[in-house]
């Protein structure tokens, strides 16, 4: 019988690919030729091989759900290190836009000297945290940071928007800011994602500062044109019916 008939092989191999891709892609070719060799030695040696088929497929299968867990914690833990730097920028903004002072900055000092670095810092963490991602796990993360980011992003600008203190009503109802709210959104968790995996694909390269500067330099790009945008949104409204005359 060929090896490639070989349904015991052929089943170790199946078994194999349930391995994360990127273990799989280093180590499955090895897994697979060394547990044919042993096989082939108890064959040779006159003793049996079924104790040790039973073993390996044992052993594999505990192998294949602790990479698995561990692929899976990487990729949540390259999730939460943006997306909490991003909750703890929205906290010091919350708390900045009540309180005229916070030490010895006023609440715009104090947005560009604290909020934004940390707002900058989210892509740049995040790229750092991917570098031990594959590229198909990245992207993963990526689209959640992106989605979670721009869902949260539509829908405070939607709020803040949609409801104007109008004595005698607005001149927008709240569904015509459904799709400006996510429009914006989109730029703001699209962008911060961007700018994330831009830092990624050099963290892997082996340039750290230029991920840095690349990391940053984006998401102030980014920055500045959800500002230009809001700041267009909000001329073209929120604005109030005029009194009756």
């Amino acid at each position: 019988m060929a090896d490639g008939d070989d349904p015991v092989r052929v089943l170790y191999r199946r078994l194999l690919r349930r391995y994360p891709r990127s273990f799989r892609a280093r180590f499955g070719a090895s897994m697979e030729q060394t547990f044919e060799d042993l096989r082939r030695e108890r064959r040779n040696s006159g003793r049996g091989s079924f104790g040790f088929i039973v073993w390996a497929f044992a052993e594999t299968s505990v192998g294949i759900v602790r990479e698995t867990m561990m692929d899976n914690a990487r990729v949540a833990w390259g999730t939460a290190v943006p997306l909490g730097l991003v909750a703890l920028a929205y906290a010091l903004w919350w708390v900045s836009d009540r309180l005229l002072y916070i030490g010895p900055l006023d609440r715009a000092a104090f947005g560009w000297a604290v909020v934004v670095p940390v707002w900058l810092a989210a892509p740049v963490a995040a790229g750092f945290a991917w570098r031990g991602l594959t590229a198909r796990a990245s992207n993963i993360a990526a689209v959640v940071v992106g989605t979670v980011i721009s869902g949260v992003a539509a829908v405070l600008f939607w709020r803040a928007v949609a409801d104007p203190d109008c004595a005698y009503g607005a001149t927008r109802t709240p569904a015509d800011w459904v799709l400006p709210s996510m429009v914006l959104g989109l730029m703001i968790g699209g962008g911060l994602a961007v700018s994330a995996l831009l830092t990624s694909r050099f963290v892997h390269q082996g340039r750290p500062w230029r991920a840095v500067a690349l990391g940053a330099g984006t998401e102030i790009v980014m920055v500045f044109a959800a500002i230009l945008v809001t700041g267009m949104m909000m001329l073209l409204g929120p604005g109030c019916q005029r009194p009756p005359v």
